[in-house]
C-alpha cells in the first residue's frame, strides 16, 4: 500500500494544560511542537487547547490553536461524565442525556484522529473517534503514600481515564522504557501498543535561546554569600524539600561548610512546612524562596548553581535533570528505580532515606574540582544523546500503522 497516495488524516491536538502547572505545562508545550512536525503526507495536524491563556504562549512556538468552546452546562455534564465521584449522576441521566459535547465538536472540525499530548480527562467523552493518549507517569500507583495521589479524587479520576484509555486508545505514549514495561504490567496492556517518546528539557533551553549576555548574576540578586543548590520544583509533598533542608544542615554540622538554596515554583500547601523547619534548624536565612521565574532567570540560577538537586519520589522521568545536563550543572538524584535509569552515570545518586548521603555529594563536589568537571561532561554526552532522538518518527510511525487500517474503512464507507 502507498500511504503517499491516499488522503492525509486530519489529527487533533488537545492541549489541556494550565500554564501555571510548572513541568506538565512545559512537557505539553514539547509535544505540541513535535506534533507540528508531523509529516503532512500522513495527516493535516489541528491545535486546539481548552485554557484560554494557553494561546498566546502557543502563538510564541507558531503554533495556531483554536479554543474548543463548550456552552457552561456542556461543560458541567462533561465534568459529571469524567469524574469519578460524579460518575454515578452520569450514569441515571445516560439513558436519558447521552451526549458527547467534545466529540462533536471534533466532528464539526472534521477530526478523524484526536491526540492527547497530556493525560487529559476529555478522552472519556470519545465513543466514535479513534486516539492517541498520553501517561506521564503511574506515582498513585507507585507512591499512594502522598496526599497529592489521593486528594480531591486524584487516584480514582487517574484510574478512571487509565482504564478507559488503555482498552479505547490505538496508541499510548509514555516517556521511558520503565513506564512501557510499568504501564503493560499494572494496566495489563499489550507492549506494542505502547511507543516510548522521551521527555525533553524546556524549550528555550534545548535550542540555545539564551546567550552569554542575557545571564544575570544571581548572587547579587538575591544576596547570597556561599555556593548555592537548586531545586525548581512546586510545593507538593512528594517533591521532598525537607530532605534538601536536612543535608545542608549535615554538611555545616559535620563538614563546617555553608550552602544556600534556592528554591522556585508555586505553593501546593506545603511550603508552610519546609519554612517552619528551616526555622527549627536554623538556616531559613540559606534558604530563598522565588516562585515562578523567567525562562532566562531560569537558565542563570541552573548555570551559577553547584547542583541540581532532585530528591523528588515521583518518575520516573523529570524535565529539571535534563535541563541541568544541557546547561552544564551536576545533578544530584534519587536512587531509586526507574529515576536511576534516567541519569545513568551522570548523576550523583542519593538515598532519600539518608540525607547525610546529599552532604557527601555536595562534599565531593565542593572540594574536587576536577570530580565535579567530569560530572558534568558525562550530562553533557546524555543531553546530545537525548538530542538525536527522532521523536517526530516515532510520531509518524503511530500514523502510518493507523493510516493503513483507517484508510480501509474509510474506503469502504464511500463505497456503501
Amino acid at each position: 500500500m502507498n500511504l503517499i497516495n491516499d488522503r492525509p488524516v486530519n489529527i487533533g491536538v488537545i492541549f489541556d494544560q494550565e500554564v501555571e502547572s510548572g513541568g506538565g505545562f512545559q512537557q505539553g508545550l514539547n509535544a505540541a511542537t513535535l506534533a507540528s512536525k508531523i509529516d503532512s503526507k500522513l495527516a493535516k495536524v489541528y491545535f486546539f487547547h481548552t485554557k484560554r491563556k494557553s494561546k498566546r504562549v502557543l502563538l510564541k512556538h507558531d503554533i495556531h490553536s483554536k479554543l474548543i468552546q463548550l456552552c457552561l452546562l456542556k461543560k458541567i455534564y462533561l465534568f459529571i461524565k469524567t469524574t469519578a465521584k460524579y460518575r454515578v449522576f452520569y450514569k441515571i441521566l445516560r439513558p436519558f442525556l447521552d451526549f458527547n459535547f467534545f466529540e462533536d465538536f471534533l466532528k464539526t472540525k472534521d477530526i478523524n484522529l484526536v491526540y492527547f499530548i497530556s493525560p487529559s480527562r476529555l478522552a472519556l467523552d470519545l465513543v466514535e473517534l479513534n486516539f492517541i493518549y498520553t501517561v506521564w507517569d503511574l506515582c498513585h500507583l507507585d507512591n499512594p503514600e502522598f496526599p497529592e495521589s489521593k486528594i480531591k479524587g486524584e487516584f480514582e479520576n487517574r484510574e478512571l481515564r487509565l482504564n478507559f484509555s488503555s482498552k479505547r486508545a490505538v496508541s499510548i505514549i509514555v516517556d521511558s522504557e520503565y513506564s512501557k514495561s510499568n504501564l503493560s504490567k499494572k494496566y495489563n496492556i499489550e507492549t506494542n501498543k505502547i511507543e516510548v517518546i522521551p521527555f525533553e528539557s524546556l524549550k528555550d533551553i534545548s535550542e540555545n535561546k539564551f546567550s552569554s549576555k542575557s545571564l544575570i548574576d544571581i548572587n547579587q540578586k538575591y544576596k547570597i554569600e556561599n555556593q548555592y543548590i537548586f531545586y525548581p520544583a512546586q510545593f507538593w509533598p512528594h517533591k521532598n524539600h525537607i530532605y534538601i533542608l536536612k543535608g545542608i544542615f549535615i554538611l555545616e554540622k559535620k563538614y563546617n561548610l555553608l550552602v544556600n538554596v534556592i528554591f522556585s515554583g508555586g505553593d501546593k500547601g506545603n511550603k508552610k512546612n519546609i519554612i517552619e523547619y528551616a526555622n527549627n534548624l536554623g538556616i531559613r536565612n540559606r534558604i530563598i524562596f522565588t516562585g515562578f521565574i523567567p525562562n532566562h532567570e531560569l537558565v542563570s540560577i541552573y548555570k551559577m548553581s553547584l547542583a541540581l538537586v532532585m530528591p523528588t519520589f515521583f518518575g520516573p522521568t523529570n524535565i529539571p535533570p535534563l535541563e541541568a545536563f544541557k546547561l552544564g550543572t551536576p545533578v544530584i538524584y534519587p536512587d531509586r528505580d526507574g529515576l536511576r535509569e534516567q541519569v545513568k552515570d551522570a548523576g550523583l545518586l542519593i538515598d532519600l532515606k539518608n540525607p547525610e548521603t546529599l552532604s557527601k555529594c555536595l562534599l565531593e563536589l565542593i572540594r574536587k574540582k576536577n570530580f565535579r568537571d567530569s560530572i558534568i561532561e558525562k550530562g553533557y554526552i546524555i543531553s546530545k544523546k537525548i538530542e538525536k532522538i527522532d521523536r517526530v518518527d516515532t510520531l509518524n510511525a503511530i500514523l502510518k500503522k493507523f493510516i493503513i487500517k483507517f484508510n480501509t474503512f474509510r474506503k469502504t464507507i464511500k463505497e456503501i
